[in-house]
């Protein structure tokens, strides 16, 4: 046993005299349920519950729940022991907005006798928001910035949006720091518009809460700069000769809260992130949290960079290794495609505190999802589809980059029902911090699924006993872990409906139908005599990922062809349904100028369309071409689609 005594280093107590007295060590009670809190997003609910006395080695924190008016209880996974915060925590997911749940927290122990439950309540956000005003924006600043700082109320939001039947697009040009500021705003939505500009940041919300951003086109941002030396796609200098990062397209930052992303086209900011042949990238990033107060969403939105623009992180936390970084606490990223980035597709990193992340789409990144470090947690990581990894030379790192170690990633890590695709690594230790621990994280890990061409499904250094890893698909081998586990592995390899096409549901007859385990709240639902492994339930996931809540669909997914022949074309075809619910119009929007499409724009309506994609000849020496074509609805729906010519 080992008392650790600290106390505050700052500037203010240099010299000073520091003493501890009368310390003592007393046994401690029981445990029991002081209080807690319960704080929602439209489909989730983060439990934080204060807990008095000691809790033991077989103490086990369960949580039920229930909407309003109904009998029937329905169990959540367990809540995750905080030991240093005195705290249990945990998430409810798959919940219905705009609904009242009640929620019974409890503690089981063979060794006492439970207590009464501590009960809870809260109301899921609704999707829709009383609208006391709808507003024209305000008259741009000098550079062209627009500013919001309106003060609507909870029973009466201030929308901004375009004038009926029309368009609207707010341009901050190259002087101004930001295209569109919204500061010290509260219950505002904008809507619709078309945003450019902004020498940091095309959008930055700041010491605002409860803002909504919807159904805009995010563009033509930030400093391009000029490569550092002369080197060819090096790091990017501005003029005063300062590395080129952290430019957003929507920033989040200043302690700002319950900010909403949803539904928007994120793409082609002016410059460009390079490759870790340069060092660590620096560069635009489609989204970033950064010391905010939680408590977002970021959902169904599209943000997708090119061959010509690559992100550094696509969805970026500032900062790392602080608990406010990132996220930092009950917020819902789920719904997104996320492609070319040169570092990570999303950092979760920062505090972690029942941040979840499900139903991204992640293509074309050095890794996919980073989680290092998790500075307090929980986090959940659930039913993400990562394939398939590549940055801008073709090199790969991690689907799940993890590690901080004891000091900086004590925070659990729930990481369930991933598919992962291709080359690169798994779930990995590959580190924060320095140390010799720097690698090791702590997670329960179950229900994933590792195939393709990779390496090095699961591995972690940490012999942190929690450390819980079973029932994942491992069928491209190498398992290390410090504790050992995945007793219940399945090794043998998937059987895909079309990964090619990126239709990654599991086929009739193959490896990790019904050989998962159950996860309450989280994978009960399942078709079958046990959930199958991966992100999709076969018999109920249809081809169109990520899930979203229109009738937008372009497949497949990913289309492949052969390289275009010196002076040529090749090309594809994707068939695209656009339903009227979605708008009256829809265009084809390229990321990059060798694709095109035939035809490019059109009308919506009950029958599908079928749009040839050309890929032109543009003299590189490369055989490979890798770009996306995104299908936007006049409304400001998305649906993108990956385009493949030949080997990268």
């Amino acid at each position: 046993m080992e008392v650790i005594c600290r106390f505050r280093q700052i500037p203010e107590t240099l010299g000073q005299t520091v003493w501890f007295s009368d310390l003592r060590l007393s046994e401690a009670g029981a445990p029991s349920l002081v209080c807690g809190e319960a704080v929602a997003t439209f489909e989730s609910i983060g439990v934080c519950v204060d807990f008095a006395g000691g809790l033991g080695s077989k103490t086990v924190g369960r949580v039920r729940y229930r909407p309003e008016g109904s009998s029937d209880w329905r169990e959540g996974l367990d809540l995750v022991p905080c030991v240093p915060e005195r705290q249990l925590r945990g998430s409810l997911f798959g919940l219905k907005p705009d609904t009242e749940y009640e929620i019974e927290c409890r503690l089981v122990d063979p060794a006492f006798e439970s207590a009464a439950p501590l009960v809870l309540c809260a109301r899921t956000w609704p999707e829709e928001v009383p609208i006391a005003e709808v507003r024209a924006l305000p008259a741009p600043e000098s550079g062209g910035m627009v500013r919001i700082d309106a003060q609507g109320k909870p029973d009466g939001w201030i929308l901004y949006r375009p004038a009926t039947g029309g368009t609207a697009a707010i341009d901050g040009g190259t002087t101004s720091d930001h295209a569109l500021l919204i500061a010290n705003a509260a219950h505002v939505i904008v809507e619709g518009f078309e945003v450019r500009g902004g020498r940091r940041d095309a959008v930055r919300v700041a010491k605002s809460h409860h803002v909504r951003i919807r159904h805009c086109d995010v563009a033509g941002w930030g400093d391009p700069g000029t490569a550092k030396d002369g080197l060819e796609q090096g790091r990017f200098v501005d003029a005063a000769g300062r590395v080129i990062n952290f430019q957003a397209g929507v920033r989040v930052c200043d302690g700002s809260s319950q900010v909403v992303v949803e539904h928007c086209f994120i793409h082609s900011p002016r410059g460009t992130a390079n490759s870790w042949g340069y060092g660590h990238p620096a560069g635009p990033q489609g989204i970033i949290l950064d010391r905010t107060n939680g408590n977002h969403v970021v959902r169904y939105n599209d943000l997708i960079g090119s061959e010509r623009h690559w992100w550094n992180d696509a969805i970026e936390s500032i900062a790392n290794g602080e608990v406010t970084g990132g996220p930092y606490r009950d917020t819902d990223i789920y719904g997104n495609v996320l492609a070319f980035s040169n570092d990570d597709g999303t950092e979760l990193d920062g505090g972690q505190i029942n941040v979840r992340y499900w139903h991204n789409w992640i293509n074309g990144a050095l890794c996919g999802i980073s989680c290092a470090p998790n500075r307090s947690g929980p986090s959940y990581v659930f039913r993400n589809l990562v394939a398939t990894l590549g940055e801008e030379r073709g090199s790969t790192g991690s689907a799940f980059k993890m590690g901080g170690g004891a000091a900086h990633s004590p925070g659990m890590n729930i990481i369930a029902h991933n598919t992962v695709f291709g080359p690169g690594g798994g779930l990995r230790s590959v580190g924060f911090g320095s140390g010799s621990d720097r690698g090791g994280y702590i997670a329960i890990s179950r229900n994933n699924l590792f195939a393709g061409s990779g390496h090095q499904d699961v591995v972690n250094i940490s012999n942190d006993p929690r450390n819980d890893f079973d029932y994942d698909l491992t069928s491209r081998g190498r398992v290390r872990l410090a504790t050992g586990g995945e007793t219940h592995a399945v090794t043998e390899a998937p059987t895909f409906l079309a990964a090619a096409e990126g239709d990654f549901r599991l086929a009739a007859g193959s490896a990790g139908i019904d050989q998962g385990c159950v996860l309450p709240g989280l994978n009960d639902g399942f078709v079958g005599h046990a959930p199958d492994m991966g992100a999709l339930e076969a018999g109920q996931a249809g081809p169109d990922f990520p899930p979203r809540p229109h009738g937008l669909s372009v497949l497949p997914l990913r289309a492949a062809s052969a390289a275009p022949v010196a002076g040529g074309a090749s090309s594809v075809t994707v068939r695209l349904v656009a339903p009227p619910s979605v708008g009256n119009t829809w265009r084809a929007l390229p990321n990059s100028p060798w694709l095109s499409c035939t035809p490019s724009q059109g009308a919506t309506g009950d029958e599908p369309a079928i749009v040839r994609i050309e890929i032109a000849d543009d003299g590189r020496e490369k055989a490979g071409y890798r770009g996306a074509v995104t299908f936007r609805t006049d409304r400001g729906f998305v649906r993108t689609v990956m385009i493949d010519a030949g080997s990268p």
